[in-house]
């Protein structure tokens, strides 16, 4: 008897050993797979963080980021190493992500940003990649660098800031993709953009090239604020605009952590790098990642604007969400002449010194693009342009008939990154006819009525002129000589306003440069310009013609210590209908006492 009952009883406890057994290897299982499955919620409640000095390679860990949808996934990683150091006092963190869900795209531009974890704590951000990676291998900020951002007081009066699109290689002037580290680039933004045709997005995506922003043909936010998540989580796209309305434009990453005043980090790295900021911020919809053999990426949409971002930095970019960044409305409105199509288009973009004209400048020129039809032939375009800045009280009105749009960028980018005076836009208005070839006329020919003049004389000119439609007209103008005029002989040019520039004094106030702008030649005025100027000087921002004999003749004996002369050759200007191409010359011969009468 009691060897039977010794015997159930050795059976029980075996049986409770073998379901001990059970019980913690279950457990186990639980364990290692219920962050996996409770993923999109660990983030908001997790308040520890690991540091690089407890990674140990072949630990494995998981990420968080958002393949379709708003709602974010995991994906499984493992560490390989620590790089200390990398940048200056941060390190990066090597990880291997050898999850199916990321073996077709390998790393994804738009991946960036995406919280990564190891024991169920926060290390940092997916931020870095190899240039031609084989594998999925990333690299990781820290989140104790990035939430040092958390600290950093706000500038009260920030100076002003500017993308350098020029700088040399090794300058050490803003954005973040100038130069590789040893084959590790940050990973690319993809800029969603919609409203643009396929040519302009080829311009957008040289321009923005050195920042490592993709431009990828997608669509605009659904126009309803009350759509999708009304907050940022951890491994949720996110995105920064520059462009909203008809014409849009998103660059998109993903959050890595929210602080519990909503605060959100994300990125890892910097987006365009220029410190402190205030650029609207946005919740993204996914619709698919591309795989792609070039570079894969997010196919996204934006969704509602939520906060501004307030901060650029190395770790990080940081988005407040109770910050809403002011943006410049832009309307266009383009009338075609030609087909008699006209058409309107509304669009904001944020306030830059060198985005604002730049993003500005693409929405107009695609929005001529779109009305012009025939776009391989000549076409003249009649622009009137309406800037309005904070502080001025009337705006500044600019007209010019040109064969380009782009000299509009020009004025933009005189008045906006000017050096002098802050000039903030509120509101840009254009208003574009397009006509066709026959609005062109060629400069063909020119003569005087007679070769002899003297001093103050008035010299007609007789121009003839040739339309792109063969036919040919005249038209006699004419050139009041100076006084001063020296000499046997003399040169008159007849040319149009279109591409005319003369020395002009440095300016050194707003006004000056609008003056500037203002009173420069349309590209229908037919000007004659005497090829023979004075030296004059320059003097607060204004040029000073009217100058003593005695002074004049320093000037030219170039003595040092003088200021450099400036000379600026005299021309009258005659207003017309067409856009004149071409130039052409007329000698006259040169008599001291005048010409006979």
């Amino acid at each position: 008897m009691h060897r039977v009952r010794l015997g159930r009883e050795k059976g029980r406890k075996g049986d409770r050993e073998r379901g001990g057994i059970w019980k913690t290897a279950f457990l186990k299982i639980c364990l290692t797979f219920l962050p996996f499955s409770l993923s999109p919620f660990l983030p908001v409640y997790a308040s520890e963080f690991i540091s690089p000095d407890e990674i140990v390679p072949g630990m494995r860990g998981y990420g968080l980021t958002t393949f379709r949808g708003t709602a974010p996934e995991s994906f499984v990683v493992e560490a390989v190493g620590v790089l200390k150091n990398s940048f200056p006092k941060q390190d990066l963190v090597i990880v291997h992500m050898d999850d199916p869900k990321l073996v077709e795209s390998n790393i994804v531009a738009g991946m960036s940003g995406s919280p990564i974890y190891f024991e169920g704590r926060l290390l940092g951000a997916l931020a870095y990649g190899p240039l031609f990676p084989k594998k999925a291998i990333g690299y990781v900020t820290p989140i104790q660098n990035m939430l040092s951002e958390l600290d950093r007081p706000a500038e009260p009066d920030p100076p002003r800031r500017r993308l350098s699109m020029r700088a040399p290689a090794g300058d050490h002037g803003p954005g973040p993709y100038r130069e590789t580290r040893a084959g590790m680039v940050p990973v690319e933004s993809p800029l969603s953009v919609s409203g643009f045709s396929g040519a302009r997005l080829k311009l957008i995506e040289d321009w923005f090239a050195p920042f490592g922003l993709v431009p990828v043909a997608s669509g605009a936010a659904s126009g309803d604020p009350t759509a999708g998540p009304t907050r940022f989580v951890p491994g949720a796209s996110i995105g920064v605009q520059l462009m909203t309305g008809d014409k849009s434009m998103t660059a998109v990453g993903t959050v890595t952590h929210v602080d519990g005043k909503g605060r959100v980090l994300a990125f890892g790295h910097p987006f365009l790098n220029i410190g402190q900021t205030a650029m609207p911020a946005a919740t993204v919809r996914i619709h698919m990642h591309m795989p792609s053999v070039a570079r894969s990426y997010v196919l996204a949409s934006p969704i509602r604007s939520l906060g501004s971002m307030v901060q650029d930095r190395q770790p990080a970019i940081l988005i407040d969400p109770n910050r809403m960044s002011p943006m410049v409305p832009v309307s266009v409105s383009v009338e075609n002449a030609v087909t008699g199509r006209r058409e309107e288009y509304r669009y904001r973009v944020i306030r830059e010194s060198v985005l604002t004209p730049m993003l500005t400048f693409f929405g107009l020129a695609e929005s001529i693009d779109v009305a012009e039809g025939q776009a391989l032939r000549d076409r003249v375009y009649d622009i009137q342009s309406r800037i309005s800045l904070a502080g001025r009280a009337d705006p500044i009105d600019l007209s010019d008939v040109t064969p380009s749009a782009y000299k509009t960028l020009f004025d933009l980018m005189s008045l906006l990154e000017n050096n002098i005076e802050e000039a903030v836009p509120v509101g840009f208005d254009f208003n574009v006819k397009i006509s066709n070839a026959s609005k062109i006329a060629w400069i063909i020919g020119a003569r005087a009525a007679d070769r002899r003049f003297g001093p103050s004389d008035r010299v007609p000119v007789t121009v003839r002129l040739r339309t792109q439609d063969s036919r040919e007209f005249e038209r006699t103008v004419g050139f009041t000589l100076p006084a001063d005029v020296r000499g046997q002989s003399a040169f008159l040019e007849i040319r149009g306003g279109f591409g005319f520039s003369q020395p002009e004094a440095r300016p050194e106030s707003l006004e000056q440069i609008v003056n500037l702008l203002t009173r420069r030649p349309r590209g229908t005025d037919l000007l004659v310009r005497l090829l023979q100027g004075t030296p004059s000087v320059a003097e607060s921002g204004v040029v000073l013609s009217d100058l003593p004999v005695f002074y004049r003749k320093i000037l030219q004996g170039g003595v040092q210590g003088v200021s450099q002369p400036i000379v600026q050759l005299p021309y009258e200007s005659f207003s017309g209908e067409h856009l004149l191409l071409g130039s052409q010359r007329v000698q006259i011969e040169l008599m001291p006492e005048g010409r006979p009468r």
